[in-house]
């Protein structure tokens, strides 16, 4: 086939039309892995898809939301007293300095502060108490597509937020968290975190049904350390601030590099309703889906089955525009089923052979069908014109007889009047002798 030949059966059978055909194949193992197939694509569908992810329903995902904490605690420290003012800073912004050491560098001469911050002392012992000191995190978001605000608080209760610790059960609505618990939570240990500071996220994740109550809707929170802390050049957290002062005339100050804690809040929200347009799509999508059972079960069945051969030609058919089946064909199609049948029954011992034997035979009936049709046709117009006379001469045998029947019934009538009358004269007579001898 040249390439000119090949574009142009490709050309004229890409217009041709595809329709499915119903096959039913009595095969017990095909039957078993079609209706298996199915059943895990509708599972998949009924428990995974509507179930678990609630394809049902209408989401958004990109909610509104804001955040509002306050820390709370005191500690001592040596012989001082430090609360909210004294520990909790906001990070430095502003300011560099450029590193200086003694005489062995040579370096630029500037104006800085002395001495430099490798030399500074670090006080002992941290901070410890501050294990138990509280973060208060309010949190509110808005769902726009549903018109639902929620709040991580009772707002009717204020003064239970004073005395009380966030837990996932007995406490959802108090987001009041210790930092012991939520070092707990991240797996680190409070004690190195007060050495060396770290980054901690708090993730507040709202994950609302609101086809239910929306008071429902209550977040989880989980924290999770977001600083590296292997390299040492970027793991913890700390940041300076300074405090000056006069003394003699001239101005100190004192530096102060903390290192702490470090929260940053990250809010993720989920919503769904029920919405009838992705339940649509989703069922359809359901249906077709299961379409591809047929597809792999008719694959399993053209490859891997005894009889491929035989399936695949009852499988696929080639029909041409304008051709007419006639009885004969369909007489032949049903024998050659018929035979199969015979043969599977028999164990499938020479199909073929079979299949050709009732071929001729099949042509030979038609051919001789062919042949007797005309006679018969002849002979079914005799018999109906012999029926017909033989018709003709019964009524005319009926007439005849009903004819005869008439002038036998006058042959009588005539034959009977004369004996009447005789019968009448006698009596006659009779009387009269009765006369004379009564006289």
């Amino acid at each position: 086939m040249g390439i000119l030949e090949f574009f142009k059966d490709f050309f004229w059978g890409f217009w041709d039309y595809e329709t499915p055909k119903i096959m039913i194949v009595k095969n017990r193992r095909l039957g078993v892995i079609y209706r298996s197939v199915q059943l895990l694509v509708i599972t998949y569908f009924i428990w995974y898809v509507f179930i678990s992810q609630k394809a049902y329903q209408e989401t958004e995902d990109r909610p509104e939301s804001s955040v509002y904490t306050e820390m709370r605690g005191v500690a001592i420290l040596g012989e001082s007293v430090r609360d909210v003012t004294e520990y909790s800073k906001p990070s430095e912004r502003t300011g560099h300095c450029v590193p200086y050491y003694n005489y062995t560098f040579k370096t630029c001469e500037i104006k800085s502060w002395c001495p430099i911050e490798e030399a500074a002392a670090e006080i002992e012992p941290p901070l410890e108490e501050a294990v138990n000191f509280t973060v208060f995190i309010r949190n509110s978001i808005h769902f726009p597509k549903f018109k639902v605000l929620r709040v991580n608080i009772k707002p009717r209760k204020p003064k239970k937020l004073l005395r009380c610790h966030y837990h996932p059960e007995t406490n959802p609505y108090c987001p009041v968290f210790r930092l012991g618990y939520i070092a707990d939570q991240a797996r680190e240990k409070f004690s190195e975190l007060c050495k060396t500071g770290g980054v901690i996220g708090a993730f507040i994740n709202w994950n609302c049904d609101f086809d239910v109550d929306p008071s429902e809707c209550v977040p989880t929170y989980s924290f999770r350390r977001l600083d590296l802390r292997k390299t040492l050049t970027s793991s913890g957290y700390h940041y300076r601030f300074a405090k000056y002062y006069y003394k003699n005339g001239v101005e100190y100050r004192s530096l102060i590099n903390a290192f702490g804690i470090r929260l940053d809040v990250i809010v993720h929200g989920h919503a769904g309703k029920f919405s009838l347009i992705p339940t649509i799509i989703n069922a359809v999508t359901a249906m077709t889906s299961v379409g591809i059972c047929s597809i792999i079960c008719d694959w399993i069945m053209l490859t891997f089955i005894d009889k491929n051969e035989v399936y695949s030609g009852k499988k696929f058919d080639d029909l041409q525009d304008n051709v007419k089946v006639d009885d004969a064909k369909r007489n032949k199609d049903i024998a050659v089923d018929d035979a199969e049948e015979k043969d599977d029954e028999k164990g499938g011992d020479n199909k073929e052979d079979d299949v050709e034997q009732e071929d001729d035979t099949i042509e030979d009936v038609e051919e001789e069908d062919s042949k007797e049709k005309p006679e018969e046709k002849d002979k079914e117009a005799e018999d109906k014109e012999d029926d017909a006379e033989e018709k003709d001469d019964e009524k005319e045998g009926d007439n005849k007889e009903d004819n005869a029947k008439q002038e036998d019934a006058e042959e009588e009538d005539d034959k009977e009047k004369p004996e009447a009358e005789d019968k009448a004269e006698e009596e006659d007579d009779e009387e009269e002798a009765k006369d004379k001898v009564d006289v």
